[in-house]
């Protein structure tokens, strides 16, 4: 098997990337300040935008149970 094709795209190298540019972005932000870092975040993917609304619904379920005692 010597298919050999020529990348047009190297998936690893785009994942580091942009890991190491929100980890540098968010390297001396406070839990606070990242959760509006990623809430000031318009998300077009709308797998994203589901699992940040789900997110938002379960902070705001323990909020309530926390404030009930």
């Amino acid at each position: 098997m010597s298919n050999a094709s020529a990348k047009t795209f190297d998936t690893v190298h785009m994942v580091r990337v942009v890991r190491d540019d929100v980890s540098s972005t968010i390297a001396t932000m406070s839990v606070d300040e990242e959760n509006r870092w990623l809430r000031s975040a318009a998300f077009t993917d709308p797998t994203l935008r589901r699992l940040m609304e789900l997110a938002a619904q379960q902070g705001a379920a323990a909020d309530a149970a926390s404030r009930r005692g």
